[in-house]
C-alpha cells in the first residue's frame, strides 16, 4: 500500500504501512523544519504524532545516506501491513518486488 504523505498543504512523498500506525518512507521526506504530517486515505486524514529519521540521514549535493524515516499516526486507518522481515531467507534466485520513486 503506499500513501500520500503531507505536511501543511503541499504533497511530499509516499509511504508503506509497516504496522497498524506506522508509515515508513523516505528521510528526505522530513525536513528539519516540518512541524506536522499526515496521511490521507479515501479522503479521511490521519495526523502524524511523531517521525524519527534515520539519525546518519545525511545529505550531499551527490546524494542522500540512510534516507529512510518512520512516521508515527495517532490512529490506524486500518490498511493491511507490509512484514519488514521475511519468515525465510530469500534464495538468490527468487523473484522479489520492490518499489520506490526516484533514484531508489
Amino acid at each position: 500500500i503506499q500513501l500520500l504523505l503531507s505536511s501543511g498543504d503541499t504533497a511530499l512523498c509516499s509511504g508503506t504501512m509497516i504496522s497498524a500506525t506506522h508509515v515508513l518512507s523516505a528521510g528526505h521526506c522530513f525536513p528539519s523544519e516540518t512541524r506536522s504530517a499526515y496521511i490521507t486515505v479515501s479522503g479521511r486524514r490521519f495526523n502524524g504524532v511523531r517521525f524519527f529519521r534515520h539519525p546518519g540521514y545525511t545529505e550531499t549535493p551527490q546524494a542522500l545516506f540512510k534516507d529512510v524515516a518512520i512516521l508515527e499516526l495517532e490512529a490506524s486507518p486500518g490498511l493491511p501491513t507490509v512484514p519488514l522481515m521475511l519468515s525465510q531467507p530469500v534464495a538468490s534466485d527468487d523473484t522479489i518486488q520492490i518499489f520506490g520513486y526516484g533514484l531508489t
